[in-house]
């Protein structure tokens, strides 16, 4: 229930913690030197993630919430 927050946190709170979770800063190190190798498809991995987690807080968190899914294992 703790680590749930009660199941009370809203829409953009869920998805700032899934984009915070993602962010920091070896992500940042790891794309500018993908960046730097690549080019373009190190950002594209970065923006994927992104999209990604913007996908699920605004729409899939929902559904799953309503099918009592709490982690990745009852999926």
């Amino acid at each position: 229930d703790y680590f749930l927050a009660g199941k009370s946190l809203g829409v953009i709170p869920i998805t700032l913690t899934l984009l915070a979770t993602q962010i920091g800063g070896g992500f940042f190190t790891g794309i500018a030197q993908e960046s730097y190798t690549t080019g373009f498809f190190g950002i594209a991995y970065a923006l994927g993630i992104s999209t990604g987690f913007l996908i699920l807080g605004l729409g899939v968190a929902q559904r799953l919430k309503q099918l009592q899914i709490k982690t990745t294992a009852d999926i």
